[in-house]
């Protein structure tokens, strides 16, 4: 039988990546209350709601007699039958050389599987780690994975991963007049202020998130 597919919303499509990159790296799929805690949902009704909207879309099947009772339905497009698979294969760089393009093959440490829904149909896309937690208060958490799309450019609020010299960040991006300020989400932090004629290139706009997997307790 035929199982149609609908588009995700965005946090469908975040959750079903969770839950695809769980399995992935442990080898079985998330609890409600481990998808509960990573996405800061108050009630573990918010959970069900969300895989039962996974279910009516044919992205998930759920046994209610397992604990951890999820399992992932292959889509019509990654069975070749349109040609064009569910998931797209997005560069993850490391440490961006200052006056080399973003994807040069010297910034490369690999490559993750992302899910088309949660992208759409941006284009030279690459993928950044995390690191520290200046942006918790827009749900970027330190380890979380960065999506972004390749653009010098970036419009007044856009969340951006700039190269400031040699190092890159990851801020909310404001102009005034000719002053850039590059605003962290973390009120412990002051945001970093950016005169023009400065060493600062705009490498890509964030368009996604992928959480990064708390680690399991110990049983």
């Amino acid at each position: 039988m035929m199982i149609r597919q609908y588009t995700l919303t965005k946090r469908q499509a975040e959750i079903l990546n969770f839950i695809k990159t769980h399995i992935q790296y442990s080898g079985f799929p998330p609890t409600i209350s481990e998808i509960q805690g990573q996405f800061s949902f108050k009630s573990p009704n918010a959970v069900q709601e969300h895989l039962k909207a996974l279910v009516r879309k044919g992205r998930i099947r759920r046994n209610p007699n397992q604990w951890r009772g999820l399992e992932l339905i292959a889509s019509n497009k990654s069975r070749g039958e349109t040609g064009q698979s569910s998931t797209v294969s997005v560069p993850l760089i490391g440490r961006v050389t200052a006056g080399l393009p973003v994807l040069a093959e010297e910034n490369f440490e690999g490559t993750i599987s992302v899910d088309r829904s949660l992208i759409g149909r941006a284009t030279g896309l690459f993928a950044l780690q995390v690191h520290g937690d200046s942006m918790i208060k827009a749900g970027i958490y330190d380890g979380d994975i960065a999506i972004a799309q390749q653009q010098s450019v970036a419009d007044h609020g856009d969340i951006v991963i700039a190269l400031l010299g040699d190092e890159t960040t990851l801020k909310r991006f404001y102009r005034k007049n000719k002053v850039i300020m590059l605003q962290p989400e973390n009120d412990n932090m002051q945001p970093i202020k950016v005169n023009e004629g400065s060493d600062f290139k705009i490498l890509g706009k964030v368009i996604a998130t992928l959480h990064r997997i708390a680690n399991e307790k110990a049983a």
